[in-house]
């Protein structure tokens, strides 16, 4: 079994991960250096305030900072009612401004917003409905016309891309009850794919964007998308991601398909609530 990384080497990691020098860093941080090199050596017990205070500092994203608090053993604080309510705010005017189409996903990995080229492109609800789960959809009949010869591995990557998201909240039973309807839902055929998505060499990294490709067939013809993570937040547990089309082609047919989705509008759902 791997030793879990200390709490000090994982703040190093981070620093040189941004070519930061001892003292830059310690500069960032408002810290001296000695006491900054004390942490990342392990010579102190870790508090919360250091935690926090690397996080701020580093501009971590909510997996970096999740994972320094579970090295260091301190469970993160719940997001204040209000800054739970700024976060979205902000997170829907970015959503809203996008002329691509784009998408934010919850800890659970259910679609909790998105914008109107993505309803263009997928055919998603226009009003709040609850949250939707990618998975689920692309099993279905609409999902399987639409990505044609590439649902295969679509399927497969979207299985593997759900399988580290969720890695966070893996003891959950709200997780256990979605794969277990999954199973039940789409039997065999669900569970050949997560099988062989656990056994691709490659896959989307829950740390980075999702670069997953993706052969959509519209009434203006294929058009081919590489799927980006946009922005993750500290305050809350969600993600935004926006496809963005590949090469000239597919950009010309991505325009006259969202030349008349309403650009500025966003459906919001309801996360999925406490177990």
């Amino acid at each position: 079994m791997d030793t879990p990384e200390a709490p000090g080497s994982m703040m190093r990691r981070l620093r040189l991960q941004r070519n930061l020098t001892l003292r830059d860093a310690a500069l960032a941080l408002d810290i001296s250096s000695s006491a900054l090199s004390r942490l990342e050596r392990d010579l102190r017990e870790v508090e919360r305030s250091d935690v926090d205070m690397v996080i701020q500092g580093y501009g971590l994203g909510h997996w970096e900072a999740s994972q320094l608090q579970m090295c260091a053993g301190i469970a993160p604080l719940p997001p204040s009612a209000g800054a739970a309510k700024a976060a979205w705010s902000s997170l829907t005017e970015n959503l809203a401004m996008l002329t691509l189409p784009a998408f934010v996903l919850d800890e659970f990995n259910y679609l909790v917003a998105w914008n109107g080229p993505m309803h263009a492109l997928w055919d998603l609800p226009t009003a709040p409905v609850a949250p939707l789960s990618p998975l689920q959809d692309i099993f279905s009949e609409r999902a399987r016309e639409l990505l044609a010869d590439s649902w295969d591995a679509t399927t497969r990557a979207l299985c593997r891309h759900f399988y580290l998201r969720t890695l966070r909240v893996a003891g959950d039973t709200r997780l256990h009850k979605m794969l277990s309807s999954l199973a039940r839902t789409h039997g065999s055929l669900f569970i050949d794919h997560w099988n062989m998505a656990m056994t691709d060499g490659a896959g989307p990294d829950a740390e980075s964007a999702a670069n997953l490709t993706l052969r959509v067939g519209t009434h203006e013809g294929v058009i081919e998308y590489i799927v980006t993570r946009g922005a993750a937040h500290s305050t809350l547990p969600i993600e935004l991601y926006v496809q963005v089309p590949l090469g000239h082609p597919s950009a010309s047919r991505h325009e006259r398909l969202v030349a008349n989705a309403e650009i500025g509008s966003v459906v919001r759902c309801q996360r999925v609530g406490p177990r």
